[in-house]
């Protein structure tokens, strides 16, 4: 009897585990018998008819059983409503710190940090959104003829802005790929602007706002009152050596005004009233009244030419307020040639002697109770005179009148002017008689440089003020000792301060609120395109393949045989007989197929 072969010889150079492996590979279907190669006594196995598997429905059945979370929208829903919580979250953010100064900010990251982490956040969770839908809308795109080359279009749009640019590109030029496609394209694009806009949100300008516990305040007087018994200066004035300063400081422009006490950036003071001083100069050559005649005895008396007797060189002067005065201090002539040439260069201050004590103060201009004028008179020109002209005038002499005058003029206590209204409801000025007695001899001593009173010096020839008093802006001196004297009423013993706001710079935070559009823009289109993308999927039935690319490796591609494009190897010709051949999705019981048509 011949001997079986042993288990390890080999048919046709097969094993008996190769020829079990070919046997299970060559299969037909789980549910089909598979014929064998050899019998079964040839290859040293017992008898059998048929292989059986298990079904694989009923495994597909039992792993599907759950929630397909990847075949829905939840991924995209939640990414979208990530995104409303992050626009949410940046809008309460803003408001939160918005017109706050930035010194409250006490973090280790600055608020445009912030800012650039709640956009850059709520933009990812977005682009997860957007990229699903155009990843969708690829399939969706061909459940009715379309360019085959459309499919590597929106392909590259879910993944990028080149892509989603080379979409909207295509749209200008006449390539229609759908309204929602467009849609997801800009807002890929969009979506690169987002975090240049985000760093617009926010500026920090200076504004000026309180200071607390800043010093703000100055000071004020409605009274004046000399000090008993304070020592006088060498210059027996009457008045108190504090007032007598600042009337020198004012007249030799050295004085320093008064500050208000102010230890912030800036203070601001509410109007109040002072006791104080202040001055007008106007020129009234013009409407001065002049007088002259010759003198009773002339030098020219004994001269061949008799008319040059009649020279009127004794001139009297009225101002319009009544202020008078003699002129007759010519120079001695010269004689050039035949004629006499009077050298004026005169210049003087006169005041107006008025009686306090007889309250015999003249109305100067508009002011009813001035406390001293004072006529400058200024002759700076030869003057040549001839046999035809020797019967004329000289020339009117330039003359200022000044008025020194208190805000309010009547003596120790003080009312506003005739038909004026009161400038507060503290309506009360007053100075001591001793000060108000002294105070208008003192000016017009200081202002006399040219008279005598009581045969003694005046002040003005004893200081020298000559010098000092002839200026071109003789105005300017006067509102200079204005003011010093009012500084000094304002700073006596019975002065009380005036409050006032004190203010500092301080950085804030500013949010510029158009800045924020964009933002909201793309968050509002990504809910419209999510919106609409699912609208039209559950239209069409089609299945959420979304951004997947296996489904298609499952594909079959049916073209037509002129259309071989399987057979390219090159890329642009691959890209170029796509974009001819149009084809439509085909998805039955069987696997899916792109057909041309």
């Amino acid at each position: 009897m011949a001997a079986n072969p042993p288990p390890s010889t080999l048919h046709d150079g097969q094993s008996e585990s190769d020829l079990e492996f070919e046997r299970f590979e060559y299969l037909a279907s789980p549910r089909m018998s598979v014929p064998r190669h050899a019998s079964d006594t040839e290859i040293g196995l017992p008898e059998t008819e048929t292989v059986h598997t298990q079904d694989p429905q009923t495994d597909t059945e039992t792993k599907r059983s759950g929630f397909d979370w990847s075949g829905s929208w939840a991924w995209e829903i939640g990414s979208v409503t990530l995104a409303v919580v992050g626009v949410v979250l940046l809008v309460a953010f803003l408001y939160n710190i918005n017109n706050t100064p930035y010194a409250k900010w006490q973090y280790i990251v600055s608020p445009n940090t912030v800012v650039s982490i709640i956009v850059t956040i709520t933009k990812a969770v977005l682009l997860v959104s957007v990229s699903s839908c155009l990843g969708q809308l690829k399939w969706n795109l061909f459940q009715n003829p379309a360019p085959l080359y459309q499919i590597q279009v929106l392909d590259q749009a879910s993944r990028g802005p080149w892509g989603s640019l080379e979409v909207l590109l295509r749209g200008i030029f006449g390539s229609r790929t759908g309204s929602l496609t467009y849609i997801g394209a800009s807002l890929t694009v969009l979506a690169l602007a987002v975090d240049p806009f985000a760093q617009q949100v926010l500026a920090f300008p200076s504004r000026t706002v309180p200071a607390l516990n800043a010093t703000a305040f100055t000071q004020t007087s409605q009274q004046w009152y000399s000090i008993e018994g304070s020592d006088q200066s060498d210059v027996d004035t009457g008045l108190d050596p504090t007032l007598l300063t600042s009337i020198m400081s004012g007249l030799l422009e050295t004085y320093s005004p008064l500050e208000p006490q102010c230890n912030a950036s800036s203070c601001t003071f509410p109007e109040f009233v002072a006791l104080g001083m202040c001055s007008r100069c106007e020129d009234v050559t013009a409407r001065t009244k002049q007088k002259c005649h010759a003198p009773e005895i002339s030098i020219f008396l004994d001269t061949a030419a008799e008319p040059l007797g009649e020279i009127p060189t004794n001139c009297s002067y009225q101002t319009p307020n009544n202020f008078s005065f003699d002129f007759e201090e010519f120079d001695s002539p010269r004689v050039s040639g035949d004629n006499p040439v009077f050298g004026m260069n005169h210049w003087s201050l006169r005041p107006r002697v008025m009686n306090l004590a007889l309250d015999s103060r003249i109305p100067t201009f508009d002011i009813q109770t001035p406390i001293g004028s004072f006529a400058a008179i200024n002759y700076t020109t030869e003057v040549t005179y001839a046999i035809s002209n020797a019967t004329v005038p000289p020339t009117k002499a330039i003359e200022a009148l000044e008025d020194p005058r208190f805000t309010s003029n009547r003596p120790v206590q003080f009312a506003p002017p005739n038909g004026s209204a009161t400038l507060s409801k503290n309506s009360s000025y007053s100075i001591d008689l001793r000060t108000f007695g002294h105070f208008a001899d003192t000016m017009a001593s200081l202002f006399n440089s040219t008279t005598q009173f009581g045969g003694a010096v005046s002040t003005s020839t004893v200081l020298k003020l000559g010098t000092i008093l002839r200026m071109d802006n003789l105005n300017r001196l006067l509102d200079s000792i204005s003011i010093s004297v009012t500084d000094t009423f304002r700073m006596n013993p019975l002065c009380h301060e005036i409050r006032g706001k004190a203010f500092r710079e301080e950085t804030f935070i500013h949010v510029r609120w158009p800045w924020i559009i964009l933002p909201v823009i793309v968050t509002l289109g990504s809910i419209a395109l999510l919106l609409g993308t699912a609208i039209e999927s559950k239209h069409r039935k089609a299945v959420l393949w979304k951004c997947m690319v296996l489904p298609l490796l499952a594909t079959h591609l049916d073209t037509t045989p002129e259309n071989r494009i399987a057979s390219v190897r090159s890329v642009d010709g691959m890209s170029d007989m796509s974009k001819k051949m149009r084809a439509v999705m085909v998805h039955d019981e069987g696997p899916l197929i792109f057909k041309e048509k």
